[in-house]
């Protein structure tokens, strides 16, 4: 088996050598194993073939990776070239995206499953790319616990495996011991400074750190102690000793000499943050491994002035950024429990401060003392993080190493033509908006006032629930709601059909499923069923006796024939490419209300529209054992993605298309396969209004099936009450 491996930093370089020792202990090929890519000091302990040299790729920030292009662009060409020679069964890639997104771009293409082990921080800037993580790769494999809910629902195949720290911190020898190894004797105060491994890093931060440690001890001194003051700065596995020191040698100031022992060290950075009372630590993650190993310290960060320009201005992220107040600040529910001084506000004298404060205020501390127990409770909950991260590498390795090219091909060319369609049928209805702006297609005024439900994505959006949602509430405020829909899948859709209220069932072959449905949950509703929306409506005001409130127009965005006085578009995660879309994202500026209803990676609206959230939440607090699942709706996958969030057990599913008509002899065989084992069906109050139709479905029957209806998640901004309240005024 062969495994291409690529850790261009010294945490990833460490994290991926306790992965490959895993790897090794666990993989039971007849073949060798040959495990090759990018690595450092601690992969190439472990036997690991680098193709590239380590240092090439360690850059961080926009403008760094600027300066080092063509380094990058070298480096790029011989992994890839090592690729395609080598053919790899999976390739695992970890942290560093600028340069890993578009590698897996690549090895996407040649065929090679891909996965991300310690995915991007999107979530702090540039979301979008979670589009190509989707395509891209076929596992994220997360060691931060609170990325689970942005991953979920997004469609990618996310697990969080723990954190790497329990791996590389669980040998680690006793503080008193470690005091003793360093001759730390009581009284005296040590720090551990970690200025950072790349080059570009210790240019910024190694002066500044310095200036703030010796005005941080100067004042202690001033405060009457006397104790011996120690430095320890431990430089990653492999580090250049020489390099550093001649770096180091130019922030010496021969009028002001250092006031602490300086101990300059590689590779034991645990062991050093253990011993020590304080940490002064580059943002990255030590930060999180002096949470775990009880180091109160602060966070800073210095980069290149354009890069922290860039990010000032460009990045709309607000939060904490260090990995120990991400990591704990959701178990916790605080905000930056230690100090982040980033960017322009990482002085030497703020610096100073910080540390002066959290060493002296005893409230400050026992709060980070709080924050490091959670840290280590999370750290060391999950067993051994690389053994799970290791069988999943191994076991999507066996899953597609007989799998032909041609099928990862398919896949490749079955998205390019759902992007293909999505831009043809946006772009007609794009020039059908023009059109209709400009006056050339012209809409017909209703004496009802109109809402418009509609979505820029082809089904799945989950219109229906919405429709119901505004019917409902127009009928409790007393208001008398017409509702006027397509009819998709029903025989009678091209005509023009009336469904009464308050009459008897009407059938979902004849009138499609979502109309029978509307008129199951809101049987005082009128509903017009047909193409001709208008048609329909003037059939309805002939056969009512009363005058109606307001007009529910569903499936409207793409419809022009009557003018709407509100028009709310719902929207998804999903992307063109991903599912089948029928008009540009930068078409919701046109509309109303822009509602989020499934998925967890926030949809992409134009500048200026306030997108609003509504998001589906499935009632199963009456399941109480397994299932078989069956159900005909626009989004299944989103639907399997809920129920197993929350637990629900099922045997087997089956999905059919959107507005799938049953049939009887389907029916039969889920009863009989119930009666067998025991299991009920489950299914969707879409697909129940079709089934119930049926007479082979007895009294005794029907209680084998049970139906799952979604709820509204709604926001504080009582988003139903504003809508009836915008038709009242409008």
């Amino acid at each position: 088996m062969k495994i291409l491996i690529s850790a261009a930093e010294s945490s990833s370089d460490v994290h991926a050598a306790e992965l490959v020792k895993e790897i090794k202990s666990h993989y039971r090929g007849s073949d060798p194993l040959e495990l090759f890519g990018v690595g450092g000091p601690k992969l190439l302990e472990t036997g690991f073939k680098s193709v590239v040299p380590f240092d090439s790729l360690r850059i961080m920030g926009v403008f760094e990776a600027l300066s080092k292009l063509i380094q990058l662009r070298r480096s790029f060409n011989k992994i890839l070239e090592e690729a395609k020679a080598r053919r790899p069964d999976v390739a695992v890639l970890l942290d560093f995206p600028e340069f890993h997104i578009k590698l897996a771009n690549k090895l996407h293409a040649l065929g090679i499953p891909v996965i991300y082990y310690i995915p991007p921080k999107i979530w702090v800037w540039r979301s979008y790319r979670i589009k190509k993580l989707k395509r891209y790769f076929v596992k994220i494999l997360s060691i931060l616990p609170f990325e689970q809910s942005f991953y979920s629902g997004a469609g990618v195949p996310f697990r969080y495996v723990g954190n790497p720290l329990a791996d590389e911190l669980k040998h680690l020898p006793s503080q008193s011991d470690l005091k003793k190894q360093f001759s730390i004797h009581d009284g005296d105060c040590t720090l551990t400074f970690m200025p950072g491994s790349r080059d570009h890093e210790v240019k910024h931060h190694l002066g500044l750190g310095l200036k703030a440690i010796q005005n941080f001890f100067e004042k202690k001194q001033a405060k009457g102690l006397t104790a011996r003051f120690r430095v320890f700065i431990p430089l990653p596995p492999g580090s250049d000793l020489n390099r550093f020191n001649s770096s180091y040698a130019s922030v010496l100031s021969p009028e002001k000499p250092w006031n602490f022992e300086l101990v300059i060290s590689a590779g034991n950075s645990a062991e050093c943050m253990l011993a020590s009372d304080l940490g002064l630590i580059k943002s990255g993650t030590s930060t999180l491994e002096a949470a775990v190993l009880g180091c109160p310290h602060v966070i800073f960060y210095r980069g290149n002035r354009l890069t922290e320009i860039l990010f000032k201005w460009i990045v709309n992220y607000k939060g904490p950024v260090g990995l120990s107040n991400l990591f704990i600040g959701e178990q916790l529910s605080v905000n930056a429990v230690y100090p982040e001084l980033l960017a322009y506000r990482a002085t030497s004298d703020e610096l100073c401060a910080q540390l002066t404060e959290i060493s002296e205020n005893v409230e400050k501390r026992n709060k980070q003392k709080k924050a490091n127990s959670a840290a280590q409770k999370l750290v060391f909950a999950q067993g051994s993080p690389s053994e799970t991260a290791a069988l999943e590498v191994l076991q999507t390795a066996n899953d597609f190493k007989n799998r032909p090219d041609i099928e990862m091909r398919k896949n490749i060319l079955l998205t390019g033509a759902i992007r293909l369609a999505s831009f043809i049928w946006s772009f007609v209805n794009w020039v059908r908006r023009a059109l209709h702006r400009v006056g050339v297609i012209k809409s017909k005024q209703l004496p009802s006032k109109v809402i418009g439900v509609g979505n820029i994505q082809a089904g799945g959006a989950g219109k229906t629930p919405v429709v119901i949602k505004i019917a409902k509430e127009a009928v409790r405020a007393g208001k008398v709601p017409a509702i006027l829909i397509r009819g998709y899948g029903g025989n009678l859709g091209h005509s023009n059909e009336i469904i009464l209220p308050g009459c008897d069932e009407y059938s979902p072959i004849l009138l499609g499923d979502e109309a029978v449905l509307i008129h199951n949950e809101v049987p005082e509703a009128w509903i017009g069923v047909g193409r001709n929306r208008h048609a329909s409506y003037e059939k309805m005001k002939s056969l009512a006796d009363v005058n109606f409130d307001l007009v529910i127009l569903d499936d409207s965005f793409q419809n022009y024939q009557i003018k709407k006085d509100i028009e709310i578009v719902l929207v998804t995660s999903n992307f063109p490419g991903q599912v089948l879309f029928r008009d540009f994202q930068s078409s919701l500026k046109f509309c109303d209300h822009v509602i989020w209803t499934k998925g967890r990676r926030i949809p992409y609206v134009p500048i200026g529209v306030d997108l609003q959230v509504a998001e589906y939440e499935l009632d199963v607090s009456k399941l109480n054992s397994e299932y078989h699942l069956i159900s005909a709706i626009g989004d299944s996958s989103y639907l399997l993605a809920q129920l197993d969030n929350l637990g629900v057990k099922l045997r087997s599913t089956e999905f059919f298309p959107d507005h799938y008509q049953y049939n009887e002899t389907q029916i039969e065989s889920w009863l009989n396969r119930s009666k067998e084992d025991g299991l009920g069906v489950l299914t969707t109050g879409k697909d129940w209004a079709k089934l119930k139709q049926f007479p082979i479905l007895t009294r005794s029957d029907r209680i084998k099936f049970s139906v799952i209806e979604p709820n509204f998640k709604e926001g504080k901004d009582l988003f139903w009450e504003r809508i009836l309240s915008d038709t009242s005024s409008a």
